[in-house]
Order: structure tokens, then sequence, then C-alpha cells
């Protein structure tokens, strides 16, 4: 898949805001903060094989001049957070490849009354791989053709009360809106009742879920679902948790309407031992079947492992909004959204993350397993996306590091053909002084399948510079 160039700025793309500044005083006990760090970047790569072919690639030097900035609110009535970064692709020859790419991922929470009435808002506009048949390409510089601009944007309203002293209740109203290849607009209305205090050991909730979504290919899918969910105590580290409930889903179409219901129920534990481990388990049935899933996740001294598995039946446009929420970006969902179907996706990820004095290294696998029919045939097809990720960061003194990150993704589409890609990058930073980084890295991409035509070989050779402003 397509690397963004947001990804592979590890010193920007992930960084979590600890340093506020005072912005101003709101009143005598409110004070509001802020960070901002806008920066530019200055980067010159030379491309061999841009087109991304087994023979005859045309190879180009890339200039880019990529501005970006950070920001981060905080006050007593909102939050808010802004990632931003352009990135222009100006070719000495081949200009016909100029372009440029908008990355933006931002997040607001407005708390219009205290402890009743609040208010998300999000914003995440990136680039994604058109068909998964095609290579993919390196860092928005290769196979530009293959890359579409995708851009999921809504919001969500959030009011809770309090209609007696033990019970609390929450509804909530949203809209959602994604622009990439298959366009849809969703609206989501759910509602909930539990004890506003849980004493003792039994608390319990009531849920009731209803989604409708509406694609522009002219498919119309709505998702409704209720439950009664308990949990239980045994000690202060195990706790048991039990469900029932009830599914529906109505899909339209030109050619045919579907309508599917059935109960569900579920039970499981969450365990956790004395530390910051921490295991759950659960077992659910649905009309759609049986499955199993399953969280651990266990910090010790430096390392950290995370363990997820398990089925969900969701959509293209779940995936889009479920990708902004992950701040590493490395667990991100790998299956394409070029589809308006709904599908059962069954799961697999994992992690390690090992943190020393001078650098830390991260590896991560994700599997995915997606069914889909056919909306004209009924016919029940499947497509397999796996992927390896390895990063490493080193810092050699106190302004010199070096850093390399190595994917390696593995797709077999619905057609029955495979599809190799592999992607290394090794970079040398130097930092003379806080603010001004120069950077230099080579990397490469081949891929390969059953079908010659995605059989490729590019390299990447780069210098640049940013400047934190």
């Amino acid at each position: 898949m397509a690397k963004s160039g947001a990804a592979c700025r590890n010193s920007h793309g992930r960084r979590v805001f600890t340093v506020f500044t005072v912005l101003c005083l709101c009143s005598s006990h409110a004070i509001a903060q802020m960070y901002f760090q806008p920066r530019l970047e200055l980067e010159l790569d030379y491309v061999e094989n841009i087109d991304l072919v087994k023979s005859g690639g045309r190879s180009d030097w890339i200039a880019q001049l990529n501005p970006g900035f950070d920001l981060a609110i905080d006050s007593p009535g909102a939050a808010v957070f802004v990632e931003y970064q352009l990135q222009t692709l100006n070719h000495q020859d081949l200009s016909e490849f100029d372009d440029e790419y908008h990355q933006v991922n931002g997040s607001a929470e407005l708390r219009w009354i205290e402890n009743a009435l609040t208010q998300n808002i999000f914003v995440n506009r990136t680039q994604q791989v058109v068909s998964f048949d095609r290579p993919g390409g390196y860092n928005q510089l290769t196979n530009s053709n293959n890359l579409t601009d995708s851009t999921v944007y809504g919001t969500q309203m959030y009011w809770t009360s309090l209609p007696s002293g033990k019970l609390q209740t929450e509804l909530s109203v949203g809209a959602f809106r994604v622009d990439e290849e298959v366009d849809s607009n969703s609206l989501l209305y759910s509602f909930e009742v539990s004890p506003y205090r849980s004493e003792g050991r039994f608390s319990w909730s009531i849920t009731s879920n209803y989604r409708v979504v509406d694609y522009e290919t002219g498919l119309d899918a709505t998702h409704s679902q209720s439950e009664f969910e308990v949990d239980f105590a045994l000690t202060d580290l195990l706790s048991i948790v039990a469900s029932v409930g009830y599914d529906k889903d109505v899909s339209r179409s030109v050619f045919r309407s579907s309508s599917e219901r059935g109960d569900s129920n579920s039970v499981g534990f969450n365990w956790q031992p004395k530390g910051q481990a921490e295991i759950s388990v659960r077992y659910e049935q649905h009309y759609y079947g049986d499955y199993f899933s399953g969280e651990f996740s266990i910090p010790l001294n430096r390392l950290e492992l995370n363990i997820e598995t398990g089925q969900e039946v969701v959509s293209g446009s779940d995936l889009s909004r479920d990708n902004i929420f992950d701040p590493t970006g490395i667990l991100q969902s790998l299956v394409g959204i070029d589809t308006a179907q709904v599908f059962t996706n069954d799961f697999f990820k994992g992690s390690a993350r090992y943190v020393y004095p001078r650098g830390f290294l991260n590896l991560a696998l994700v599997v995915e397993d997606r069914s889909t029919e056919l909306e004209l045939f009924g016919v029940e097809q499947e497509e397999t996306f796996e992927t390896v990720t390895f990063e490493w960061f080193h810092k050699l003194n106190r302004r010199l590091s070096v850093s390399t990150r190595i994917d390696y993704d593995e797709r077999e589409l619905r057609d029955g053909v495979r599809y190799d890609e592999l992607f290394s990058t090794v970079e040398l930073s130097y930092e003379p002084r806080p603010g001004l980084t120069f950077r230099v890295f080579s990397g490469f991409g081949n891929g390969s399948s059953d079908a010659d035509v995605f059989d490729y070989l590019s390299r990447v050779f780069g210098a640049g510079l940013i400047i934190e402003l």
C-alpha cells in the first residue's frame, strides 16, 4: 500500500504534544493553553523507475517544498488538535507527474454545557490506493496515478442527563461524510442507560444504536443493534462480562434488497493481573456467525506487547474512521475502501515496542481476511491482507541519529492473484541546533505477483532540510 509522507516522518507525524504555552486568561479561573509549531520541509529526491514497471521505467529529479504545522489548544470549554502537512512534487522532466497532497488530521471537543452537552468534530485527509491489483508506490513519489485523496469528516453531539439520582442517560447523534472513490453519507443515533454511580461489584448498561449509510453508487444500508450488558467483578482484578441483544441489517440497491436479523449474546472476562498488564477475552454469537475476540497488553520495564484478534462486520467508511484514531499509525486496518459493500473482517493485530535510552524498536503484524458477497449474484468472495512493519530509531550522539523502516505487504484479492510489495528506507539525520534538521536517506520498493504486470523495482535517494519556526 502507499506509504504516506506523514507516516514516514517519525519526528513529526507521531508527536505527542506535551509542551504548552499560556495563550490567554479567559477568566480569573480559566486558562486556555496553546501549542503551535509551524515548519517547512525542503527535499530533493532522485527516483528510479517512477512508472513502477518491470522494464523501461523512467527516472527523474523531484523537488519538494512542504509547509506544515502542529496545533493543540486546551481550555475549560474546548480542546482542539490539528496536524497539517502539504506535500508538493515538482519534477524536472516528467511534469505530468507534478502534484500536491494535503494531509490533515484534526479533532475538536466542544463542551457546550459542562457535564451535559458535548460536541466532537473530526476531519482526516490522506491518500489511498485506488486499485490493489496495481503497485501502491512509495511515499507518493511513484505511481501517483494509483492514488486518490480520501477525506473523512463528521461531528457527533452527546447529551448526558440524570433523570434520577441513580440513573444516567446519554443520547448522541452523529453525521459523517466520506469522500473517496465511493462517496458516502451516514447518520448515527445511539442511546445508553446505565447506573450513575456503580456501587459494589455489579454494574449494567442498556445501549441502542441505529446507523444509516447512503452510498453514491445507489446502495443504502441500515444497521440497528440493541444490547443489555452486565459486568460482575469477581475480584479486584477479574471481572465477568455478559450481554444479550438483537441485530438487524438492511441493504437496498438497484439490483436487490436484503434484510437479515437475529438475536445476539456474548460472554467474556477482563483480567488485570498485578502491574499494568491487561487481558480480555470475549465469545459472541450473532446471526452472521459465532466468533471469538481477545486483547492482550503487557508493558514490561522497556517492552510493551499488544495482541488483538477477532471478527467484525464493517464497511469501508467504518475502517476510514477507525484509522483516524490510531496515533501510532502502525496498526491501522489494511483492508481497502474500494467497495461500498458491508463485509465480515477476521483480523489479527500484534505489536511489540522496545524503548531504550538512545532509541526504540517497533515491530507490528496485521492480518485481515475480508469476506463479502457480490451484490448482483450473491456469491461470497474473500480477500486477504497482511503486513509486517519494522521501525528502528537510534541516537548516535546528541545531534546525529539513524533510523530505518521496513514494510512488507502481501494481499490476495478476489481474482485469486497474490501481490507482494516490500518497502525499505534508511535515514541519517543531523540536528546542529533545535529546530533545524538535515536529512539524507535511501530507499527502495520491490513488487511481485502471480501476474507479471505487477513486478517492479524502484529506488529513491534524497536529502532534505526541516526548519521548525
